[in-house]
């Protein structure tokens, strides 16, 4: 499927140089420092790095347009295992918009709802891509399907895939189901299939969501793990205070996994539970977001049950018109697990 992929892009491409184009250049550089104190390291990392993508966006006749783009990630002190440094073609996609249909082939950035289940991992300094065929509409109920040859890891491994992802949305209830057949590791596939409710009226919004996950494709553990979220949240005083609890089962050998989620954003910034423990997770947590002096900030609180519990902090503001500046911390007190802090500083120059 790879090489009918490229065979495919490259037709495509040749067929359509000799027209009228329009093009557009992309970039975004970021930098960031990093603090890490980890009880289960014998010392303390401060990670420095620098990011720079650089894009080109081709429209050559009406409804098709071509978008490449290439990544740099340098580490200039203290490397982080996630943040290694690299140089790749991070998205090569072909699209086609109609009136009712978009197709994108190629390598590209997919994001799956609020990127529990799928996501580009947009946190670290090389995210996550999917060699794929990407298809969405809509006609009252908004739909999408990809089939995904392969994910393009954030520390640069390729994983060889042979799965099929698809969504549907109608009105505020979601649909999905992701069956992943991981053919490079095989522990990762998966089945799981689930439903989304959120809402909003006046100040006052919701999210209610199950899932049910089982063994699938070359998984060698059969499996079966329940996912459900409850996460209200109210408006009050300029504060948008939201209370949730989020359920990952296990069963003692596995639990609900998702692997090719944007995890940073779930279950504290400490990046403690990017594996379910076997015997599953329960999150019990609280958040309040607001803003001050033209920036935003968010606090949030985690209660892991014995695993422990954790903080978590964070304030961004603008430069200018495109720029920002963000300041983040994580303090996870260990029960079972070590107790680890994190600190970043980062600066952002994006022009999209």
């Amino acid at each position: 499927m790879m090489g009918s992929m490229k065979r495919t892009l490259i037709a495509l491409a040749a067929a359509l140089v000799a027209a009228p184009a329009t093009a557009d250049w992309t970039w975004d550089l970021r930098y960031r420092y990093e603090q890490v104190d980890d009880a289960a390291l014998a010392e303390r990392i401060d990670a420095q790095s620098v990011r720079l993508r650089l894009g080109w966006l081709w429209m050559p006749v009406e409804r098709w347009s071509l978008y490449l783009e290439g990544e740099h990630s340098e580490v200039l002190a203290d490397r982080l295992p996630a943040d290694p440094p690299l140089t790749e073609l991070n998205q090569r996609w072909l699209r086609w918009s109609g009136e009712r249909v978009e197709a994108t082939l190629g390598r590209q950035r997919l994001q799956f709802g609020n990127q529990r289940f799928v996501g580009n991992v947009g946190w670290r300094q090389a995210e996550q891509t999917f060699d794929a065929l990407h298809l969405r509409g809509g006609m009252g109920v908004e739909w999408r399907y990809a089939y995904v040859d392969a994910v393009q890891r954030v520390n640069g491994q390729r994983r060889d895939h042979d799965s099929h992802l698809a969504a549907a949305t109608w009105g505020r209830v979601q649909g999905y189901a992701f069956l992943f057949d991981d053919r490079t590791a095989p522990a990762d596939s998966s089945m799981t299939v689930g439903l989304r409710w959120s809402g909003e009226t006046g100040p006052l919004r919701w999210t209610i969501e199950g899932a049910r996950q089982r063994d699938s494709g070359g998984q060698p553990v059969a499996y079966r793990a329940d996912y459900f979220l409850v996460e209200p949240s109210v408006r009050f005083a300029g504060v948008r205070w939201a209370f949730g609890r989020e359920y990952l089962g296990g069963d003692g050998v596995k639990g609900f996994a998702t692997p090719f989620a944007t995890l940073h954003a779930f279950n504290g910034w400490a990046d403690r539970f990017l594996a379910t423990p076997p015997d599953g997770l329960d999150d019990r947590y609280a958040s309040a977001t607001g803003t001050l002096a033209r920036g935003t900030w968010t606090v949030v609180y985690h209660d892991y049950g014995a695993f422990g519990d954790e903080w978590n902090a964070s304030y961004a503001r603008p430069i200018g018109e495109s720029a920002r500046w963000l300041v983040k911390a994580a303090d996870f007190s260990g029960g079972t697990l070590p107790s680890v802090r994190k600190l970043w500083l980062q600066l952002e120059w994006p022009a999209r």
